[in-house]
């Protein structure tokens, strides 16, 4: 009895001795192999052969980091694309403004180049002047320019641009003026109607783009006529454009005819104006 407890108490091979004796052959197996592999190459053909078989599986595995990389590449790309693509559109734009810039520069030489003949041309003399600031209120239609009493501004100097007469000034501080457009209200101005000679007032009507002809016989204005300063009153100065007609009606109540003209200046447009006293015309 004492025996066979003590063979179970003391075995012959342990589990921890096993491992150690199992770990001892393979390592001389593995030595072994090597040394034979070294000497020989036995095994290299067995190592084409595992290495042959494991590159699919090889390549599977790496298709993963492959795709990461290509998603990598094309979000890259594409950030790429959309910088450049939006550089180039800031620089289209910054293009197109400085066209504009240039034909706007262009266009007010050109109108400044008009005002200056004008000036020369006929038997008057002016003073360039910028406009300021422009109320078109209905009641009131009115611009602010850049000159007054101190560079000899006057009340009654009449206003044109390049197409023609704007208004008249009618207020005049040191260092500015206010000028009344033919647009207001309130305003009128002498016209002749220059294909039949005929002669009227042209009334403002609170819109910088009409002026009304009121009390004409049949015939004396037509669609498309230039209207001119008549001189009459000698607040303005003759000849100068004033409007064309855009239309012509007849008023049943009155039988007279009523003319809609549109002005030939550009009333609420213009920024450079000609501030004019006629060397033969009285002042107001």
């Amino acid at each position: 009895m004492r025996s066979a407890r003590g063979s179970d108490l003391n075995p012959l091979f342990t589990e921890a001795s096993s491992s150690v004796v199992k770990l001892v052959i393979f390592s001389v197996v593995a030595i072994g192999l090597m040394i034979a592999d070294h000497r020989s190459g036995y095994l290299k053909s067995l190592r084409t052969v595992i290495s042959t078989v494991l590159y699919p599986m090889e390549r599977l595995a790496q298709v993963p980091r492959f795709l990461g990389d290509q998603v990598a590449l094309g979000v890259t790309a594409q950030r790429a694309l959309k910088a450049e693509n939006d550089a180039l559109k800031e620089q289209v734009l910054m293009n197109k403004a400085q066209l504009s810039q240039f034909i706007a520069l262009k266009s007010e030489n050109n109108r400044l180049r008009v005002l200056l003949n004008a000036r020369a041309s006929l038997n008057v003399s002016g003073q360039l002047a910028e406009i300021t600031d422009l109320d078109l209120d209905p009641f009131s239609h009115r611009v602010v320019v850049s000159l007054g009493s101190a560079a000899g501004i006057e009340v009654g100097q009449v206003l044109i641009d390049d197409q023609g007469i704007m208004g008249q000034i009618d207020r005049v501080s040191v260092l500015s003026s206010t000028a009344i457009l033919l647009s207001d209200p309130n305003a009128a101005i002498p016209v002749e109607v220059v294909r039949s000679g005929a002669r009227a007032i042209a009334f403002g009507q609170g819109d910088p783009e009409s002026l009304q002809l009121r009390n004409l016989r049949k015939g004396a204005a037509e669609a498309g006529d230039l209207l001119v300063a008549s001189g009459l009153g000698g607040r303005f100065p003759a000849g100068f454009p004033v409007a064309v007609v855009k239309s012509v009606q007849l008023d049943p109540e009155s039988g007279f005819w009523t003319a809609t003209a549109r002005p030939s200046a550009a009333l609420d447009r213009s920024l450079k104006v000609l501030l004019l006293k006629s060397e033969t015309a009285p002042a107001p």
